[in-house]
């Protein structure tokens, strides 16, 4: 695999598991200007899994506290969401984590969600201040709307989008929709039943348009 162990990511919060998020992107120039393989996102999202597991175990996040008098160890996750975007100039991947710590409380504040990420709120509008319910992939978008938000509107690399809270670019001019954009999981529910990780369906367990529905099953992309 070309990105096995390569794609590292950035530190927010701490250090610690339970004050800690990962983000990162990886740009593919040249390449994916219009659409990346369902394989191609899935193991980017492997590889910045695996880097994590190898090089910071602090990705690992408490899923349930040990109990010595029921002798529960307790167990961890760790999952990776890719998000790609696509942009003239190639493709550009867009990686969040579980969130923890200032990014998770950040994200929790409907003003600031407001602010950096508008169509993300709309499609999470229910949940959005349930710190349980902000996964990893909410944490690709957020992101990667944070990021965009921050464009001019000249930039070739700004992504406009229908104000629906759709993930789908559109010609800045004609408004005709383009490239879809994909997200994808990678990671472990349980470290103590499986630390290699495997591929995981998003939230909802569909693809496509809406940045919280992805219809595509990741065990049957190809």
């Amino acid at each position: 695999m070309q990105d096995e162990y390569g794609i590292p990511l950035t530190r927010v919060g701490d250090g610690t598991a339970e004050r800690t998020t990962w983000v990162g992107t990886k740009d593919y120039p040249g390449q994916y200007a219009d659409t990346m393989p369902w394989h191609v996102l899935n193991e980017a999202a492997k590889a910045a899994f695996y880097w994590l597991r190898e090089n910071e175990r602090q990705c690992l996040v408490i899923t349930r506290k040990p109990d010595p008098e029921k002798r529960d160890p307790g167990d961890m996750a760790c999952m990776v969401a890719a998000l790609y975007v696509p942009q003239p100039s190639g493709g550009l991947v867009y990686f969040g984590t579980i969130p923890r710590g200032p990014l998770a409380e950040q994200m929790a504040v409907r003003e600031n969600a407001e602010q950096h990420a508008p169509q993300w709120l709309q499609a999470n509008i229910r949940e959005y201040a349930v710190l349980s319910r902000i996964h990893c992939e909410d944490v690709a978008c957020y992101t990667f709307e944070s990021s965009n938000s921050t464009l001019e509107n000249d930039d070739p690399a700004k992504v406009r989008t229908p104000s629906s809270g759709h993930y789908v670019p559109v010609h800045p001019i004609t408004g005709v929709a383009l490239a879809k954009m994909r997200i994808a999981v990678w990671g472990i529910r349980s470290w103590n039943h499986n630390q290699e990780g495997e591929p995981q369906l998003p939230c909802d367990g569909e693809d496509s348009k809406h940045p919280k529905s992805l219809r595509v099953k990741l065990s049957s992309a190809t």
